[in-house]
C-alpha cells in the first residue's frame, strides 16, 4: 500500500511511531465516513493497514464505542471483517469497527505466527497508534475500547490483554488460548474465550500443533492461568449454556470460557447457534475501563 492521495476512500492517519502518544481531544466532526474507511499508517518502518467501519447511525461529536476485530493466520481484515459478525453487531449497537491487516497475514503472538513472529514485529505498539488515529479521527470513548479476534488473532488478543490493559478495556478472545508469558496486565481484564471441542487446529485439550509452531496451554488451562492473573475467586456460574464464568476477580473484572460441542476451528459458525459478538458485547457493556 502506498497511500496515494488519489484513493478517495483512504483515510491516511498521523504518520509517527509514538505509539503512547496521547489522543487528541474528542473532533466534533469525524473524519470517517459512514461504511468502509481504507487507513495507511507508517508504523514500525512498514506501511500498515486496516479499514475502520463506521455504522451510518453514528452521529458526529457522540463518544463511541472502539472495537478490533484481528483476523487468522493467512487472513486479511476484509476477511474477518465479512465472517466474524461483529459488522452487524457494531451496526446494532453503534460502535466503530477496526479490522487491521497482519503483517504477511500474521500477528506477533510471541510464540507464533509467520513473518510477524520471525520478525518480532510491534503488534501492540501498532495497536496503540490505531488507537491514537481513530481517536483524532472520531468521537472514540476511550472507557470503551475492546478487542476480539479469530485463531492468531484471537492470541494476540489475549497479547493485548497482557500488554495493553491500559487502553483496552475488555477482550474476546476465539479460537485460541493464552500463551504469552508473563501475562502482567497494568490492571485486571475482563477475558472471554470461546473455543469449539472439536477443534483440531489449536486443540481444545492443548499440546503442540505441529505445523504452525503454536505450542498451547489448552482451554481449561488457559482459564485457569486468567483466574490467576485476575485473582478470581468463588464458584462458576453457568451461563449461555455452554459457558463457565467468574465474577468474583479483582477490580470487578471477569473471566469466561464458551466450550461449545461438535464445533471445530471456526466457532463464528459453530454447531450451538451462538452468536460470538453477541455474547462478547454482553460481557464489553459490563466491563469499560475503569
Amino acid at each position: 500500500m502506498d497511500g496515494a492521495k488519489d484513493a478517495a476512500n483512504d483515510i491516511l492517519a498521523p504518520q509517527s511511531d509514538a505509539a503512547d502518544a496521547k489522543p487528541a481531544q474528542c473532533p466534533s466532526t469525524s473524519t470517517y465516513k459512514a461504511g468502509d474507511n481504507k487507513a495507511t499508517l507508517q508504523f514500525g518502518g512498514r506501511s500498515r493497514t486496516y479499514t475502520v467501519y463506521v455504522p451510518s447511525s453514528i452521529k458526529s461529536g457522540t463518544p463511541v464505542p472502539l472495537i478490533f476485530d484481528f483476523h487468522g493466520h493467512g487472513g486479511s481484515g476484509a476477511q474477518e471483517e465479512s465472517s466474524s459478525g461483529w459488522k452487524k453487531k457494531a451496526d446494532q449497537i453503534g460502535a466503530i469497527m477496526v479490522y487491521p491487516d497482519g503483517v504477511d497475514s500474521s500477528w506477533n503472538v510471541g510464540n507464533c505466527c509467520g513473518q510477524a513472529m520471525s520478525e518480532n514485529v510491534d503488534d501492540v505498539g501498532f495497536t496503540r497508534a490505531m488507537i491514537t488515529a481513530a481517536s483524532q479521527a472520531a468521537c472514540i470513548d476511550a472507557k470503551r475500547v475492546y478487542a476480539t479476534g479469530m485463531s492468531n488473532g484471537a492470541g494476540f488478543v489475549h497479547r493485548l490483554g497482557c500488554e495493553a490493559a491500559d487502553v483496552i478495556a475488555a477482550i474476546a478472545a476465539a479460537s485460541a488460548d493464552l500463551v504469552t508469558d508473563p501475562c502482567t496486565p497494568a490492571r485486571p481484564i475482563s477475558e472471554l474465550s470461546v473455543r469449539g471441542l472439536s477443534d483440531t487446529t489449536v486443540a481444545y485439550e492443548g499440546g503442540n500443533t505441529g505445523s504452525t509452531g503454536w505450542y498451547d496451554p489448552g482451554a481449561e488451562k488457559s482459564l485457569e492461568l486468567w483466574k490467576e492473573i485476575d485473582q478470581c475467586t468463588g464458584s462458576e456460574t453457568t451461563t449461555h449454556q455452554y459457558c463457565e464464568s467468574y465474577s468474583t476477580c479483582a477490580a470487578g473484572v471477569e473471566v469466561t470460557l464458551c466450550s461449545l460441542p461438535n464445533t471445530g476451528h471456526d466457532t463464528y459458525n459453530n454447531a450451538v447457534g451462538m452468536s460470538v459478538p453477541d455474547v462478547a458485547w454482553e460481557m464489553f457493556q459490563r466491563q469499560p475501563m475503569p
